[in-house]
């Protein structure tokens, strides 16, 4: 297809939804954007600018391990797509995991301020899961 850009038919839909939903994609370390190709709209035209990213959520009081913070913060980041389920995050490790589709054209937060009655309180670290080299 030119510009680095393939184009790969699947023939069966499920094959397709279970790529889509395992990236983000890596060969050789290096980032591989998947994107749906949409009929009448010519591959140039489709923006190869986002991925999804598992991401960690550290440093976070406890009482701030609920749907709505992980909701909060993974919006300001991008689309959430998925949490994981909270008290199985908070006996794992006492972070907070979910799945973020972010605009890869702007450079990645590594941290996120922790807001309480319009205050900044403190900081969440942010640790993207299987980052490849671009990042």
């Amino acid at each position: 297809m030119g510009d680095s850009k393939l184009f790969f038919d699947f023939d069966d839909e499920y094959d397709l939804e279970r790529v889509l939903e395992h990236e983000p994609s890596s060969y050789d370390k290096h980032l591989v954007i998947l994107e749906r190709v949409v009929e009448n709209i010519p591959i140039s035209a489709i923006p190869f600018w986002f991925a999804s990213f598992w991401i960690q959520i550290h440093d976070i009081p406890v009482h701030y391990m609920t749907a709505e913070f992980c909701n909060s913060i993974g919006s300001s980041i991008g689309s959430l797509l998925q949490m994981i389920d909270l008290e199985e995050e908070v006996n794992r490790g006492g972070y907070l995991r979910m799945r973020v589709r972010i605009d890869i054209s702007k450079p990645i937060s590594r941290v996120r301020k922790i807001w309480l009655e319009g205050r900044v309180i403190g900081w969440a670290a942010l640790k993207y899961e299987c980052r490849p080299t671009f990042c």
